[in-house]
């Protein structure tokens, strides 16, 4: 959301944090005002500890919403911007309701997934979620997928919007090698136990090639992957700004690397992956691994500029692969492609142009 406040003009826009939470100064954006709502009970805002909270959020949504009207002094005129997530967007909605103003909505997440559990019944959230999101003013979808998904089950509508890139990185020599490391492929982002599996069967027919593999997660990250594979190297996340320049220097190829499993489908069915922002900054070729019923396995087929990969059968990976590593000019072809598409769909021109007509419409 910062990225995507941050091509506002800070003349305009207004940061508000509300909750238990609250952003590091170092993190926020210079410039902009940032405001701050706190309510009795904070403490028990940290919806991973309480049932409770979930179920006394539901019940007094209209009076906290009203509450936030009044503390930002909201008009008619003004335009509020949430995310499905945790349980303070349920007030926002009510805010802008109460206000007549203008209340945008963005579902990255299954929401009744993540939180239903919370309350007495799935029905229940279930409920709340569609309730509240038919009282915003627009629905912004991750994904096609998701937007089919917020159809089907709860009969609401909504417009795919896609994550915005942050400023461009002036195109440079990395610090950590000026030259493309040959048959080098990497990796970048939360490593968990399903996209580990993934990934480390890709990596186990790349051994024998001397096809390297790096990623760059966190601790956590780093544990699951081990040290079993001497061909894949878990570090540290590089800073943002570096990151873009050291994959254009170092990564013949990115990777997605996406779960199989049948107890993801669900969530493999909506996600999209944020960090085919990052990678289309670049101009490498991405290689996606993902299972047929995935939507970035979808998005990809569809775009046709990356290297889809939907299975897990070591002969299918190895003669994909071979493939892929023999013709550098296909490689290079396919990056540049996927760099025009990325300059397109997450421009901040375009993710702007969307917000201001669905703010004005």
């Amino acid at each position: 959301m910062a990225k995507l406040l941050g091509h506002f003009s800070p003349a305009e826009t207004v940061i508000v944090e509300a909750g238990a939470e609250v952003s590091p100064l170092g993190e926020r954006l210079l410039g902009y005002e940032y405001q701050r709502l706190r309510f009795p009970l904070d403490r028990l805002e940290r919806t991973r500890w309480s049932h409770w909270h979930a179920r006394w959020v539901a019940r007094n949504k209209t009076a906290r919403g009203n509450m936030i009207r009044k503390a930002l002094g909201l008009t008619p005129a003004d335009c509020l911007v949430t995310i499905a997530h945790d349980f303070v967007w349920i007030q926002v909605v009510e805010a802008a309701h109460a206000a007549g103003a203008k209340c945008l909505v963005f579902c990255d997440d299954e929401w009744v997934d993540l939180y239903g559990h919370k309350f007495s019944s799935r029905e229940v959230s279930s409920r709340l979620f569609t309730s509240q999101l038919n009282r915003s003013s627009k629905v912004f979808a991750v994904s096609e997928g998701m937007k089919r998904h917020l159809v089907k089950k709860y009969g609401v509508n909504s417009e795919v919007f896609y994550k915005v890139r942050g400023p461009q990185p002036e195109k440079g020599v990395s610090k950590e090698g000026g030259k493309t490391q040959n048959k080098r492929l990497i990796y970048c982002g939360q490593l968990w136990e399903g996209y580990w599996k993934s990934l480390r069967e890709l990596a186990k027919v790349c051994h024998p090639h001397g096809w390297e593999i790096e990623i760059f997660t966190n601790r956590q990250g780093q544990k699951v992957a081990g040290t079993e594979l001497p061909n894949v190297r878990a570090r540290d996340f590089l800073p943002e700004k570096q990151l873009v320049p050291y994959l254009q220097n170092n990564a013949l190829a990115t990777i997605v690397a996406l779960p199989f499993g049948e107890d993801s489908k669900s969530l493999m069915e909506t996600m999209f992956s944020s960090k085919m922002i990052d990678y289309t900054m670049t101009d490498r070729p991405t290689i996606i691994l993902a299972p047929q019923h995935a939507e970035m396995t979808r998005w990809g087929k569809e775009a046709g500029c990356f290297f889809v990969l939907d299975s897990l059968e070591p002969t299918y990976l190895e003669e994909k692969l071979k493939d892929f590593m023999k013709d550098p000019e296909a490689q290079r072809q396919m990056g540049l492609r996927a760099k025009e598409l990325g300059d397109r769909l997450f421009s901040p021109e375009r993710a702007k142009d969307q917000i201001m007509r669905a703010w004005k419409n």
